[in-house]
Order: C-alpha cells, then structure tokens, then sequence
C-alpha cells in the first residue's frame, strides 16, 4: 500500500520524502479502518455476560 501511493505522488511531482509520507499516511489509515472493522466485528459476535441465570443451590 505504501509503495503503490508513493509512486503515484512521485508521478505527479511530488519529492520523496512528501511521497513516502503521503503512502506511510494511508497505510496508517489503511490499518486504522481495518482494526475498527474488527472491533466493531467483535463487538456484534461475542457473547455478552450476564444473560444467563445461575443456577440457585
């Protein structure tokens, strides 16, 4: 991800250091909505404490 976008703002003109930052930004991005996704996953599929009764003795 980080290589693909570099080489795009390399393309249009941009210096290197701006264009790895560019690709290391949405790599950064990239991650942060994946790691969102899997929270919000298991937020929906784990069992949630307390529906349950004990059993009384």
């Amino acid at each position: 991800m980080i290589t693909r976008r570099e080489s795009s703002a390399l393309r249009h003109g941009s210096s290197p250091g701006e264009a790895f930052l560019g690709g290391y930004e949405t790599g950064l991005r990239l991650a942060a909505a994946l790691v969102l996704c899997g929270a919000v996953i298991t937020a929906v599929t784990l069992p949630r404490n307390g529906r349950h009764r004990r059993a009384q003795a």
